[in-house]
């Protein structure tokens, strides 16, 4: 290969890993109209010690136009209830999707499943809360989203203690909750999290070490031919 379509090449590949990593995606689901404390911001099982909240929480598929993926979540204050704080503990965060309408019971049949985040968490409080993980790729057409938070060794601040809360939508048309609280059984009902799910760009380095491999493949010479198609 000549030093022109070396040069081809590697241009190409850097400009189509840098438009990939400068597009991102955010989505909203939910309105808040109250708050809700679970699963990051109070523990309501009396227990600092091994799992206080298997929670699980329904996103109607008819939220999101298209195949969405995602390497963020967000969460918002609930203005006038605390600052946001999330209690410390080790939260383990799955997605996947499920065939069950809004609404059902704990525990959820799920599919498609993958861990997003597995380690402690904690915050003294702020206006957002983001937890940043593997990224994970959402079809619709597999069903309805589901974000399962598994959460043990939480600290013990029980709900009405002067605990925060997050932003909730409690209409039950585009989210429910499924969980089990250590000690009290499995609750459902019409109330989630408003969330946003983020895509968020790789770090520079990353994308000139991609950059760089593609390079040395005389394989992609050709990368640039419908790129910058109008």
């Amino acid at each position: 290969m000549d030093a022109r379509h070396v040069g081809l090449t590697f241009g190409c590949a850097l400009a189509a890993l840098l438009a990939g990593a400068s597009a991102s995606a955010s989505i909203t689901v939910g309105t808040p109209n109250n708050g809700n404390c679970f699963p990051f911001n109070c523990n309501d099982s009396g227990v600092s010690s091994g799992q206080s909240i298997d929670y699980e929480q329904i996103f109607s598929s008819t939220a999101f136009s298209t195949t969405t993926t995602f390497n963020q979540i967000t969460f918002n204050a609930f203005v006038g209830a605390g600052n946001g704080s999330v209690i410390s503990g080790n939260y383990d965060i799955t997605f996947g999707t499920t065939t069950q309408a809004l609404g059902s019971g704990y525990p959820l049949t799920l599919s498609n499943t993958q861990t997003f985040f597995d380690g402690a968490l904690s915050s003294s409080g702020a206006p957002t809360f983001s937890v940043n993980g593997s990224s994970y790729t959402y079809n619709p057409a597999d069903g309805n989203l589901v974000m399962e938070v598994l959460v043990t060794n939480q600290a013990n601040v029980p709900n009405g203690s002067g605990n925060s809360y997050f932003q909730a939508d409690g209409s039950g048309s585009v989210m429910s909750r499924a969980y089990l609280i250590t000690g009290a059984g499995g609750i459902s009902d019409g109330v989630g999290l408003v969330t946003t799910f983020n895509a968020v760009p790789e770090p520079a380095a990353s994308i000139s070490l991609r950059a760089t491999r593609a390079r040395a493949s005389p394989t992609r010479s050709r990368c640039c031919s419908n790129l910058f198609r109008p």
